[in-house]
């Protein structure tokens, strides 16, 4: 409690403040009787300190969220409330500690469970697989429970008493899932296997996420509706390799290849405005400039990945839409207007780059589909004419809008700047309460874009 009092941020969440000890405790009462080298490997009381503390904004929104969820009704089936358990996945989570954190302070029958994806996992499910020296060890999520008995004579042995590995003693269930976000095949896997399950709404959380990995998660929130919640917090800047090849990044390129131009999800920008010398090696940063000289880049940067979050949703798939023929139920869209709630006046939005922190409704023009053919007309005003021509409208669905902020939270006191954060929820909010916390730390637009 003294260590973490030390850290100004302890004012702003003192329940979470309150909480950790005990959940310290807990790890130190399940590793150190049975297995004292892997609680000495877990226990950096530093690391695990400043994991906490950077992740307070995060665990303190998604307690807030789960908690003031609207209670089942007793009458409801037990099937019905397990539908409605959240899946959490954790983006390049390291060893997991926000994982196990979540694990321990979260009610169980809110929480489906817990994936820590990160590139440096074993391969799980594979006939004798073996964990190599740059992967990381998973013994605190898998390992067996040995317990060391010591008999009058001296002599001690081992044994293993239900529940037989660690797996079996957290709160709420942790998997771990090796994953690699650069690779869009495997961005796709993580698509069909941990986000595809109706039952299972997904909260997602990316710590610290390197370069362009921030952009792969904001892609993989974009194309699945099924992510109800989604954190970030950027880390280091992309490398200049990106700006050496004169690339322009952009969001859900290959999804929206077939949508016309200037659409209002589209986002894109130079790597040259973002991209770096240098690069972090053992907690240090090399061959690069001064950190503090690369702040307006990492302003600039926060900035293009808030923009890059959808605020309006489209069909998982524009080219299996257009390859389903008898799919002819569909909302398209011709032109869109949006309403902000606080206002409650209705504008035409032509500005492509435009974005809006309050909630979106969204109206769509009149359409008709031509059952034959699958496609989309406009009807033109008046009496119907066989030589009048039609528009043909771009199908995609619109579904749902998101409701998105850009905050900084002074989580770094000491001379780092990496204190932004991105939150992104889809309509309905979960809880108003989370929103106006969070609204308190908005950032204003500081560069364009």
């Amino acid at each position: 409690m003294e260590r973490l009092n030390e850290d100004p941020i302890s004012k702003q969440y003192p329940k979470l403040f309150n909480l950790i000890p005990n959940i310290f405790l807990k790890w130190r009462k399940r590793y150190s009787i049975t297995n004292p080298k892997l609680w000495k490997r877990l226990s950096d009381l530093d690391r695990v300190i400043k994991e906490f503390i950077e992740a307070c904004p995060v665990i303190d929104s998604v307690l807030t969220m789960i908690e003031n969820e609207k209670n089942q009704d007793d009458e409801e089936s037990e099937g019905k409330k397990q539908k409605e358990c959240y899946t959490i996945i954790d983006l390049c989570s390291g060893k997991g500690y926000l994982g196990m954190i979540l694990s321990e302070m979260l009610p169980p029958s809110k929480i489906f469970r817990i994936v820590l994806m990160d590139i440096a996992w074993p391969m799980r499910n594979v006939p004798n697989a073996k964990s190599k020296p740059q992967h990381i060890n998973w013994d605190h999520i898998y390992g067996n429970i040995d317990i060391i008995i010591e008999d009058d004579n001296g002599t001690t042995s081992t044994s293993s008493t239900p529940p037989n590995t660690y797996y079996d003693t957290w709160p709420i269930p942790i998997d771990t899932s090796k994953q690699d976000l650069k690779s869009s095949r495997q961005l796709k896997k993580i698509s069909e296997h941990f986000l595809s399950n109706k039952d299972h709404p997904v909260i997602m959380i990316g710590i610290h996420l390197c370069g362009i990995l921030s952009m792969r998660a904001i892609d993989l929130y974009n194309t699945n509706r099924n992510i109800k919640l989604f954190v970030l917090k950027p880390c280091c800047l992309p490398g200049m390799v990106h700006a050496k090849r004169k690339e322009i990044f952009s969001f859900n390129k290959d999804h929206l290849s077939s949508l016309k131009n200037n659409h209002p999800n589209q986002h894109t920008f130079k790597a040259e405005d973002v991209c770096v010398h240098g690069k972090w090696k053992r907690n240090k940063w090399i061959n690069g400039p001064p950190r503090s000289h690369l702040q307006p880049k990492f302003i600039k940067w926060c900035t293009n990945l808030y923009h890059g979050i959808n605020e309006i949703d489209y069909d998982d798939d524009i080219n299996n839409n257009n390859n389903n023929n008898n799919n002819n139920n569909k909302l398209l869209t011709a032109e869109t207007t949006t309403t902000a709630e606080s206002s409650g006046s209705t504008e035409d939005n032509d500005d492509s780059n435009s974005s809006n922190d309050n909630d979106v409704d969204v109206e769509i023009e009149s359409l008709t589909i031509n059952s034959n053919d699958n496609s989309v007309v406009k009807q033109p005003d008046g009496d119907d004419d066989d030589n009048v021509a039609v528009e043909t409208i771009t199908e995609t669905k619109i579904s749902t809008t998101t409701q998105k902020l850009h905050t900084r939270i002074q989580v770094q006191h000491d001379g780092g700047f990496q204190n932004d954060f991105i939150f992104a929820e889809r309509l309905p909010i979960s809880s108003t309460k989370v929103w106006y916390e969070l609204n308190k730390y908005k950032v204003e637009v500081e560069v364009e874009v």
